[in-house]
Protein backbone atom coordinates (compact mmCIF):
# COMPACT_ATOMS: atom_id res chain seq x y z
CA UNK A 1 0.00 0.00 0.00
CA UNK A 2 2.76 2.79 0.96
CA UNK A 3 4.21 1.73 -2.43
CA UNK A 4 0.83 3.02 -4.33
CA UNK A 5 0.60 5.98 -2.54
CA UNK A 6 4.24 7.56 -2.87
CA UNK A 7 2.75 7.48 -7.24
CA UNK A 8 -0.11 9.65 -5.96
CA UNK A 9 0.30 13.18 -7.08
CA UNK A 10 -0.83 16.18 -4.88
CA UNK A 11 -2.28 17.66 -7.29
CA UNK A 12 -4.35 14.90 -8.42
CA UNK A 13 -5.69 14.04 -4.93
CA UNK A 14 -6.91 17.52 -4.23
CA UNK A 15 -8.90 17.40 -7.70
CA UNK A 16 -10.73 14.29 -7.11
CA UNK A 17 -11.53 15.75 -3.55
CA UNK A 18 -12.61 18.61 -5.00
CA UNK A 19 -14.77 17.34 -7.33
CA UNK A 20 -17.20 15.66 -4.71
CA UNK A 21 -19.48 18.39 -4.23
CA UNK A 22 -20.54 17.30 -0.48
CA UNK A 23 -16.95 17.86 0.22
CA UNK A 24 -16.65 20.82 -1.65
CA UNK A 25 -19.79 22.58 0.40
CA UNK A 26 -18.92 21.30 3.69
CA UNK A 27 -15.49 22.73 3.65
CA UNK A 28 -17.03 26.39 2.18
CA UNK A 29 -19.62 26.22 4.20
CA UNK A 30 -18.25 25.55 7.56
CA UNK A 31 -14.72 28.40 6.73
CA UNK A 32 -17.45 30.93 4.97
CA UNK A 33 -20.34 30.95 7.11
CA UNK A 34 -19.37 29.38 10.00
CA UNK A 35 -21.28 25.71 9.54
CA UNK A 36 -24.41 27.24 7.84
CA UNK A 37 -25.41 25.47 5.02
CA UNK A 38 -25.59 28.17 2.55
CA UNK A 39 -24.00 25.94 -0.52
CA UNK A 40 -25.96 22.67 -1.18
CA UNK A 41 -24.04 19.87 -2.80
CA UNK A 42 -26.77 19.55 -5.43
CA UNK A 43 -26.68 22.95 -6.97
CA UNK A 44 -23.42 22.45 -7.56
CA UNK A 45 -21.87 21.62 -10.88
CA UNK A 46 -18.18 21.04 -12.01
CA UNK A 47 -17.05 23.22 -15.28
CA UNK A 48 -15.00 22.24 -18.58
CA UNK A 49 -11.60 23.12 -16.66
CA UNK A 50 -9.19 22.08 -20.41
CA UNK A 51 -8.15 24.52 -22.39
CA UNK A 52 -6.68 23.49 -26.10
CA UNK A 53 -5.56 25.66 -29.21
CA UNK A 54 -3.41 25.61 -32.17
CA UNK A 55 -0.28 27.86 -32.76
CA UNK A 56 0.58 28.12 -36.77
CA UNK A 57 2.69 30.16 -38.87
CA UNK A 58 3.73 29.31 -42.06
CA UNK A 59 4.52 26.03 -42.11
CA UNK A 60 4.41 24.76 -38.11
CA UNK A 61 1.62 24.24 -36.35
CA UNK A 62 1.62 23.10 -32.15
CA UNK A 63 -1.02 21.90 -30.35
CA UNK A 64 -1.29 23.89 -26.92
CA UNK A 65 -3.53 22.18 -24.33
CA UNK A 66 -4.16 23.30 -20.52
CA UNK A 67 -5.75 22.21 -17.61
CA UNK A 68 -7.06 24.01 -14.76
CA UNK A 69 -7.94 23.19 -10.88
CA UNK A 70 -11.31 22.27 -10.45
CA UNK A 71 -13.94 24.95 -11.23
CA UNK A 72 -17.70 24.61 -9.41
CA UNK A 73 -20.69 26.62 -10.33
CA UNK A 74 -24.00 27.10 -8.58
CA UNK A 75 -27.01 26.69 -10.83
CA UNK A 76 -29.67 28.83 -11.17
CA UNK A 77 -32.14 27.93 -7.92
CA UNK A 78 -35.29 28.75 -9.90
CA UNK A 79 -34.42 25.19 -12.09
CA UNK A 80 -33.94 23.19 -8.82
CA UNK A 81 -37.59 23.27 -8.18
Amino acid sequence: MAQKTKKLKPDTVLKNYWRNNEQFADLFNAVLFGGEQVIKPEELEDVDTEESSVLQNRKYAENIQASRDSIKIRKNRQSMA
